[in-house]
């Protein structure tokens, strides 16, 4: 394969994997790969490039209503970066990083006046409400291990020069993170309807669009660590999955957040670990348990893993 055949065949790889990833998590009538007129196109210019800027490439548009902060829409600018492997150093990892974010907060400072951003920033449902634009990097690679990432590895990362609001990165831990746990759910729960959990954050009081739970899953939690999701189901359950390790830490501080969740409903809690294994950890969940002097709410949370095995079958 041509050199310049190669690259190009990672790119539509990586623009396949986007594309499926975000039906997932509610990210429908997304605008996909168009062009916006760049409006600073000698600050924009592309280094080494011969003459001035004239356009960015947008590979996704989505925007929403967000349910975590009222009179809000959430306009969401991503960016699908593929390749065959991650640098193999911290700092070759941070400079690709600081390539990719300045390339997308560039792009974000010109689509104000692209007609397809302006058509996305209007809600019936909302009166004069805070427009947000957030960007978010998909820096994905060619590696099967789910633990595989970069977003520990990035250091000292600085962007005094550039303005913007948000910027979230997923690497491969975090798009396997979202597709295990989601896969999880369909195949243990079928046909049963699960929302995103939508907690108070102190800006989402307005009880004309309260919202606890959605089909979205908001921004702010795209490459985090934790995903709570509600069953509706007839005694309502609420599902925590954690892309960390078992440990007694780890299992308070979950039983901690899910005690907060669940002041707005009573039902039953399960917490998801990638690697519990009931036969060794048992114990210390009878242990940390016992730290809780709500017995309703101890008596209501059970462990497991989302990690499917023949040894899963006998966990809590």
């Amino acid at each position: 394969m041509a050199g310049g055949e190669f690259p190009k065949k990672l790119g539509e790889y990586g623009e396949k994997i986007v594309q499926k990833i975000l039906p997932l998590i509610g990210y429908n009538s997304v605008i996909n790969n168009f062009d916006i007129k760049c409006y600073d196109n000698e600050e924009h210019k592309r280094t080494n490039a011969k003459g001035h800027r004239q356009s960015h490439g947008v590979d996704h548009l989505f925007s929403y209503n967000c349910p975590l902060r009222d009179n809000t829409i959430e306009n969401v600018i991503i960016s699908a970066k593929y390749q065959d492997n991650y640098p193999d150093n911290e700092k070759e990892i941070t400079e690709n990083f600081k390539k990719f974010s300045k390339e997308i907060v560039q792009t974000m400072q010109c689509i104000d006046y692209s007609e397809e951003y302006t058509q996305r920033i209007a809600s019936p449902q909302l009166h004069n409400p805070d427009i947000k634009k957030t960007g978010v990097i998909f820096w994905l690679a060619n590696d099967d291990s789910i633990d595989s990432g970069v977003i520990e590895k990035i250091e000292n990362f600085r962007m005094e020069d550039l303005n913007f609001e948000s910027i979230y990165l997923v690497d491969n831990k975090r798009a396997n993170f979202i597709f295990l746990v989601l896969n999880f759910i369909k195949l243990t729960y079928g046909n049963t309807v699960h929302d995103f959990y939508y907690p108070d954050t102190g800006y989402n009081h307005d009880p004309r669009t309260k919202k606890y739970s959605g089909s979205i899953l908001p921004v702010q939690f795209i490459n985090s660590n934790i995903i709570p999701i509600k069953l509706q189901t007839d005694s309502k359950t609420l599902l925590l999955f954690i892309n960390e390790n078992f440990n007694d830490e780890n299992l308070r501080r979950m039983m901690g957040l899910a005690h907060n969740f669940t002041r707005n409903f009573s039902g039953n809690v399960i917490i998801h670990f990638p690697d519990y294994g009931g036969v060794h950890h048992v114990s210390i969940v009878e242990k940390v348990k016992s730290n809780f002097t709500d017995q309703n709410f101890v008596g209501s949370v059970s462990v497991k893993s989302f990690l499917l095995n023949v040894n899963t079958l006998g966990d809590e």
